[in-house]
């Protein structure tokens, strides 16, 4: 179980993967933000913060996690072979 949390916690931390989690959580969060708070950023109306920060970190999140379970699943298949 250890091994497997450790595995998965390096692959999570690898450099490509953090780097294309950031593109996704860039490209994925700033359209969120644009469709949940555009009209008050258009009106100059205050928006929440807390929203812009989610709206960013549930992509990054989403996308390492997604990446990290392509990246155990491929080794396991190479393993199985």
């Amino acid at each position: 179980m250890t091994t497997m949390f450790l595995s998965a916690l390096r692959s999570a931390c690898d450099r490509q993967l953090l780097i294309t989690a950031l593109k996704v959580s860039a490209v994925v969060g700033t359209l969120l933000n644009l469709v949940n708070q555009g009209p008050a950023i258009w009106h100059g109306e205050a928006v929440a913060c807390w929203s812009i920060v989610m709206n960013y970190l549930v992509p990054f999140c989403v996308s390492s996690y997604s990446g990290t379970r392509v990246r155990l699943g491929a080794g396991s298949a190479a393993r199985k072979k």
